[in-house]
């Protein structure tokens, strides 16, 4: 069953497959590293590793705001999920088709299904996702308190671990 609505139309997708295309703006990777700042509350989204903040007033015209997930427009697969305000620099953006899923959970499977994923990124040189591969996949949906179940599981295991790691590093 189809969960997750995209901010793009694909090639290969017939269009009764997209129900909804949702709108939010991108802007480059240089644009966005000129944006970052220490202690910013607004998330920068790039497709590789680059991670940082901003604030409001600098993102400006580029401030989007949702519950996404990323999927990068070239490379490799590697998701990232935000809930909140967030500028974005070249990923396909997707969110939860209703709020009977819960996007985090769909971000989860994901990840655990990442090498699956990165099957469908093609090319010789940078590789891009064939999305008409990928949305055909199947991400079995439970009870909307099941996801949030597992979810908070997956939560906490996550913190668990990212301590140990912490602990073997010091």
């Amino acid at each position: 069953r189809d969960v997750l609505n995209f901010d793009k139309k694909f090639k290969g997708l017939q269009q009764r497959a997209i129900d909804k295309v949702l709108s939010f703006s991108h802007v480059s990777a240089e644009a966005m590293k000129e944006m970052k700042i220490e202690g910013g509350d607004v998330r920068l989204l790039s497709v590789g590793q680059f991670e940082g903040f901003t604030t409001k007033d600098i993102a400006s015209d580029n401030l989007c705001y949702g519950e996404v997930i990323t999927i990068p427009t070239g490379g490799a697969a590697n998701f990232k999920y935000h809930n909140g305000y967030f500028v974005d620099s070249g990923n396909i953006l997707c969110s939860p088709k209703n709020v009977s899923i819960n996007g985090k959970y769909v971000y989860y499977f994901l990840c655990k299904n990442i090498d699956l994923v990165d099957s469908m990124f093609q090319g010789a040189n940078i590789r891009h996702p064939k999305m008409s591969e990928i949305c055909k996949i199947r991400i079995p949906i439970c009870s909307y308190e099941e996801q949030c179940r597992i979810v908070a599981e997956l939560e906490l295991l996550t913190k668990i671990i990212n301590k140990q790691k912490q602990q073997l590093n010091e």
